[in-house]
């Protein structure tokens, strides 16, 4: 090494900084800080592991060593993990910013990673391979404030916590499951309208269960649940517990929870059921509603269901396959009355947003059109189809390309599988042979390393294959649709659209299923999606890639008009 004498930093002895650039020394490392809590509100209640004390700690470290903190990544909050809210325990592999650490030192964006205690980073097996391969795998090092990292005992520090975190979790089952049995709750398992005395035990919240009784009144008399909500949120009612605003709900009564309210049998028999441990306990209540009262409510809700399916009467030729530009999936329905209470001979259907009915405040969407005619669309889409029917050749080249494209990638698969099978035989036959060496007692610290390691991979490689099996057959049913499609009805295909289009007016029931079922067969063949637009004619998605799209110019077949319906105008 070049360049001056060690500096020597004054008030820590022993320590010293690389002498800069300029001078010809050694470059500066760059560090990367990390700060975690596992809940939110740990950061005020505790103030030796609040995330500012964290990187405080962290940055004087980094000072102190003459390190150049480029990035600090922190998880202080819940995220979501398959559409449900997890805290980012230390136990846990997938939280965001520590996956963005590690992908950021593959890239080589820093040197050392800087956190207050190794707990910070992983407690567990599972949530340090991940950490330990990349510290194999590059030259990143790890540094502690208040502790001393061993690359050597990192994992079976990382087991002993896991096993601490094991034991902490099973007494606070075991408070918990003591305090249940005692008949005391904790605030977030409360019902809409109790509240919870000085002892912790569930009592009526005057303010609160009031409006329980109403809302079960209000539905007797038949009020709408809709109008319920309305009626609540225009009178006053004291909203759930639960904040509202961005990181809470944004509906103060949503639907659902007038739904539950209204289905919950807590109000009537004089009990709580709260699960803990996986036991359910029954925690004593007052009731706020009578039985016969919660009987004659349900017995209403059974009666006034919507849209179920005996109530549906009429064919859509879309469903299913209509969405919003946002990807809310549309649903149907049949109405059998007009706006002034007047009964239609015959029901007539429409194509619904069900994310507009539930909230219109929340949802405003100003590109949604809210519902279609079933007629109007269905229409449409069967003109789309029908003009590209009417181009055998062009269908059958593309149908050609995607039935190659999915064999293509169904060989793919199955090599991959294929491999994936051979590499889980080699780490089942390599973890046998370790479980066979701590049996004799000759496993090392290095050996059980590599156990842990390997029963992570043959977890993922579980995974990887059940997921490719799936993908295998859904690429190889859908090769076989588009074959047997091409084959049923690509030959004569103007004579079999004459036969599809023909006027239906005087025809029989039993033919005018028939043709029902053969054009819903064909579009759901064809068709992967139809966005509607408000203002705009809708937008049909194929199945398939066309070479060369059909001509703009209106195509004449019989029976078909392919004028483009204006929705919402």
């Amino acid at each position: 090494m070049t360049g001056g004498p060690k500096q020597r930093r004054p008030g820590l002895p022993g320590s010293y900084t690389c002498p800069t650039i300029a001078e010809g020394g050694c470059k500066m490392k760059r560090a990367a800080i990390y700060a975690r809590v596992s809940v939110p509100r740990l950061q005020d209640a505790e103030e030796k592991v609040s995330i500012e004390a964290q990187v405080r700690d962290c940055e004087e470290l980094c000072r102190a060593k003459g390190y150049q903190v480029v990035a600090r990544y922190i998880d202080n909050a819940p995220y979501r993990v398959k559409g449900r809210l997890v805290d980012p325990s230390g136990t846990r592999s997938d939280r965001p910013q520590y996956l963005a650490m590690l992908e950021a030192a593959r890239r080589g964006e820093f040197d050392v990673i800087v956190a207050w205690k190794e707990d910070r980073l992983c407690r567990g097996i599972y949530s340090a391979v991940p950490l330990g391969r990349v510290l194999e795998e590059t030259k990143v090092a790890v540094e502690l404030v208040k502790e001393t990292f061993d690359p050597g005992m990192f994992f079976i520090k990382a087991a002993i916590g896991k096993i601490e975190v094991d034991n902490i979790r099973e007494r606070m089952m075991m408070g918990k499951r003591g305090r249940l049995e005692k008949g005391r709750l904790w605030a977030p398992h409360k019902r809409y309208g109790y509240a919870l005395d000085p002892e912790g035990r569930l009592c009526l919240d005057p303010e609160r269960a009031p409006w329980v009784e109403r809302m079960y009144t209000w539905y007797r008399e038949g009020v709408a649940v809709r109008e319920i909500r309305r009626r609540l949120i225009a009178q006053g009612a004291p909203p759930p517990d639960r904040p509202c605003g961005p990181k809470g709900r944004k509906d103060p009564w949503p639907l659902s929870t007038i739904h539950h309210i209204l289905t919950c049998p807590d109000y009537w028999r004089g009990y709580a059921e709260v699960r803990a441990g996986g036991k359910v306990i029954q925690v004593p209540c007052p009731p706020i509603v009578s039985r016969e009262t919660f009987e004659a409510v349900q017995a209403l809700r059974k009666e006034n269901r919507s849209h179920p399916a005996a109530l549906i009467k009429h064919d859509f030729l879309c469903q299913g396959l209509v969405y919003c530009a946002d990807g809310r999936k549309w649903a149907v329905r049949s109405i059998r009355w007009r706006r002034k209470g007047v009964l239609r001979k015959t029901p007539i259907g429409h194509y619904y947003c069900p994310g507009k009915g539930a909230a219109p405040e929340v949802y405003n969407d100003p590109d949604c059109p809210r519902t279609v005619g079933s007629k109007m669309l269905d229409d449409f889409v069967w003109g789309e189809v029908s003009r590209l029917l009417a181009n055998p050749g062009l269908v059958r080249v593309a149908l050609e390309a995607e039935i190659e494209e999915l064999q293509a990638r169904e060989a793919e698969l199955k090599r991959d599988l294929e491999r994936i099978g051979r590499e889980l035989d080699r780490l089942a036959t390599e973890r046998q042979w370790v479980i066979a060496q701590a049996r004799k007692g000759n496993i090392s610290e290095a050996d059980m390393v590599a156990q842990l390691q390997e029963v992570d991979l043959q977890l993922r490689a579980l995974a990887k294959e059940r997921e490719e099996k799936a993908a295998l057959a859904a690429y190889r049913q859908r090769a076989e649709e588009l074959a047997a499609f091409a084959e049923e009805y690509l030959s004569e295909v103007r004579e079999g659209l004459a036969w599809l289009n023909q006027d239906l007016t005087k025809a029989d029931a039993e033919t005018k299923r028939r043709v029902f079922e053969a054009k819903r067969e064909i579009v759901r063949t064809l068709v992967e999606r139809v966005i509607v637009h408000r203002g705009r004619p809708p937008e049909v998605k194929f199945a398939i890639e066309l070479p060369e799209m059909l001509s703009e110019e209106p195509l004449e077949v019989s029976g078909v008009s392919n004028g483009c319906p204006l929705i919402g105008q």
